[in-house]
């Protein structure tokens, strides 16, 4: 099955208010209306509403309510803890021409494919900026996790609103897509490091015993824009949502 880069079908997700579970597309009208979220906003806060996909498979999506008064260092702690941190990466949001480095003391460069004819007039800060100086509505930006093996992900604001007291919260996330094992009609259980780039590389539990590279280049089939890369193993939210 490979990376599944190109024309890919985006899938369902699930409402974390309701448990209902609807289109990319039809959720988006669906959270505007849900009976159960209200019950969840007695004591409500000024909120982001964020659309976050992966840039190279936009199956794997979710959207977020994140506090305005929230910084980017928490938006990238939450999204590493969901879908990204495996081995203590650097990472970057791309927002209107100014890159946001995690670290930027210890990044010496950048790679320019990125971002495009922009780059020249990129300009350099940290993450310590709160959404609400940094986002506006209609907004898109990029996060990139790993500056190897890069993870990016495209991010829009969809809107601004009352929302939970709390931190970021998921409020609609992509049910696991289906994948095959690559010798076999069976679900894939692991994904090959080396393998994952063609049609090899995804292995039922059968299949994975008898793989030619062996236990040690296997990495379990998660429901992240990560899965295969690096070490990543999975997140804090790696509960079967397809139950």
């Amino acid at each position: 099955m490979g990376r599944f880069f190109g024309k890919v079908k985006t899938g369902k997700g699930r409402c974390s208010y309701c448990k209902g579970v609807f289109s990319k597309a039809g959720v988006v009208r669906h959270l505007a209306t849900c009976a159960a979220r209200p019950e969840r906003l007695a004591e409500s806060q000024d909120c982001f509403w964020l659309a976050v996909a992966g840039a190279d498979d936009p199956r794997y999506w979710m959207y977020l309510e994140a506090p305005v008064t929230e910084t980017l260092y928490g938006l990238d702690r939450f999204l590493r803890d969901i879908w990204l941190a495996c081995c203590g990466h650097l990472s970057l949001f791309y927002i209107a021409g100014v890159e946001y480095l995690s670290d930027p003391a210890d990044e010496d460069e950048s790679d320019p494919d990125f971002y495009g004819d922009d780059y020249d007039d990129l300009a350099e800060k940290d993450m310590d900026f709160e959404l609400r100086d940094v986002l506006r509505e209609g907004m898109q930006f990029i996060h990139a996790y790993d500056f190897g093996s890069t993870t990016r992900l495209k991010l829009k604001v969809v809107g601004r609103r009352a929302g939970g007291k709390g931190d970021i919260a998921i409020m609609a996330r992509n049910l696991a897509p289906d994948i095959e094992c690559s010798y076999c009609a069976n679900p894939a259980e692991k994904v090959c490091s080396v393998c994952q780039w063609d049609d090899s590389g995804w292995l039922c539990g059968k299949c994975a015993g008898e793989h030619e590279h062996g236990e040690g280049y296997l990495l379990p089939v998660v429901n992240s824009p990560r899965v295969g890369v690096c070490a990543y193993c999975g997140g804090d939210y790696e509960e079967d949502e397809n139950e």
